[in-house]
């Protein structure tokens, strides 16, 4: 590929990063003035026109040329750019990111107070979040609270520079998980170009880590130096990067414990069916276990849930949500509950059986964390959000050659189905279009990528 070819490709991917802006111009202005059905038509389309053109890019970068490492990064700063021109629009998470530090540093407030105890009623960044947002606390670790106090000393009283200081701060951090992977690549005899571009150009790294703002994209940065580490045979260091993750966010422990036990669990000597045995005790214990105490348990653990709360803890694109909620519907919530908690269950086994596998195997330690992460948050976390699958991307270019495919279009689904997500976030009534696009949404995130998992099996 030619030197031209390679800036219309990095020009085609901004250009997609810069249609968001679009949407972002109508949805941004809050549901008092949501477009109606047409806008709302074409402003999917335009959603979808530039997802298409990120993916494309996204593709002809990090497979059809060989980029310098350099290039990658200046490109992919260009893309990252261009996205930074509107504000988040997707999800509320960085207006609340903004509330925490606003409280720490305008009010001197713990994180851990309500915001609407201590905010004045027309604080703006107060305003800017739901009635029950306003109720609520950091969920955050530390050092994600003492970034947030910074981002709010930085942006004063002006609500929209918090945003886009963490809009700026998603995108350093993805562009630094893009040459950490892309060095880490170089070590493994990997071109480190191609390796770069997987992370810097993936339509779920500009969307979710730089428009949306989520900070999961400093998770993704944690990931990638564990990456580097572990491939420069830093096996303390990769450890502790891993560690420095639960800071951010309590998901970040997911693969810290993975890589764990990893070598403590290879060494027992273990089978398969040992782990089919294990799971189908675990689930019996979970059915008896949720019928007796399912009240009990639910209300001091938000992952489990309660069988009695108004709203079930699951989105449609989990798999586990259609029984759930044909079983509330037929008013048997601790049965629905239940199929929750044997899901948890079933988590917890596959992510031991990963680790297990990654010890076993020592030479694909990485290969196995990129499937334990991925198998785990397409099927198996009930609040499925796209952004999660952020610090997966630093793994991408040591995942299984046979899974990848499946990876990678998880990647353009998890950011594409919002196109049909978004004309109904301001519809409280449950009504028939809504419910199509909610099937819509999870056929278009878990359809493609599960057809390749199995294609892969086939093929293996």
């Amino acid at each position: 590929m030619s030197h031209q070819q390679q800036l219309a490709w990095i020009a085609l991917s901004a250009a997609g990063a810069l249609l968001l802006g679009l949407p972002a111009a109508r949805y941004g202005q809050g549901c008092a003035n949501w477009p109606g059905p047409h806008t709302n038509f074409e402003l999917s389309l335009i959603h979808l026109a530039a997802v298409a053109s990120m993916t494309a890019a996204w593709w002809a970068l990090s497979h059809r040329a060989e980029l310098p490492l350099q290039r990658v990064l200046l490109g992919g700063a260009v893309v990252h750019l261009a996205a930074l021109g509107a504000l988040p629009y997707l999800s509320g998470d960085p207006y609340y990111y903004s509330a925490i530090g606003h409280a720490m540093a305008a009010y001197h407030q713990s994180p851990t107070v309500p915001f609407d105890r201590f905010m004045r009623a027309d604080d703006p960044f107060l305003m800017a979040l739901g009635p029950d947002w306003r109720r609520g606390v950091s969920p955050y670790g530390w050092g994600f609270n003492e970034l947030a106090s910074w981002v709010a000393s930085v942006g004063g009283e002006d609500p929209r520079l918090h945003l886009h200081l963490y809009q700026a701060l998603g995108a350093l951090a993805l562009l630094g998980a893009a040459w950490l992977t892309g060095r880490a690549a170089h070590r493994a005899g990997q071109s480190s170009g191609r390796a770069a571009a997987l992370v810097a150009f993936c339509p779920l790294a500009v969307i979710e880590a730089t428009q949306s703002a989520h900070n999961d994209a400093l998770l993704a940065l944690v990931t990638a130096l564990f990456v580097y580490l572990w491939m420069a045979d830093h096996r303390l260091g990769a450890t502790g990067a891993l560690a420095a993750g639960l800071a951010i966010k309590l998901s970040g422990g997911l693969l810290l414990a993975l890589s764990l036990v990893a070598r403590p669990l290879g060494a027992i000597a273990l089978r398969r069916r040992h782990f089919v045995l294990f799971a189908a005790v675990l689930m019996v214990l979970a059915l008896l276990g949720g019928a007796r105490f399912g009240a009990a348990i639910g209300y001091y653990t938000g992952l489990i849930g309660n069988p009695h709360a108004p709203e079930q803890y699951c989105t449609m694109r989990a798999i586990e949500c259609l029984p759930r909620s044909l079983l509330r519907m037929a008013h048997q919530y601790v049965a629905a509950w239940t199929v929750g908690l044997m899901f948890r269950v079933f988590g917890a086994v596959w992510l031991v059986y990963a680790a297990w596998r990654a010890g076993r195997e020592p030479h694909r330690h990485l290969a196995w964390c990129a499937t334990g992460l991925f198998v785990y948050y397409l099927y198996l976390h009930g609040w499925q959000q796209s952004w999660y699958l952020l610090p997966l991307l630093p793994l991408l270019p040591f995942a299984d050659v046979g899974l990848f495919p499946a990876m990678a279009i998880w990647c353009v689904g998890a950011v594409a189905y919002y196109a049909f997500k978004l004309p109904f976030d301001c519809q409280a009534e449950d009504t028939l279009g809504k419910r199509l696009a909610e099937v819509t949404e999870a056929a278009l995130v878990l359809g493609p990528a599960s057809l390749l998992l199995i294609r892969s099996r086939r093929v293996a």
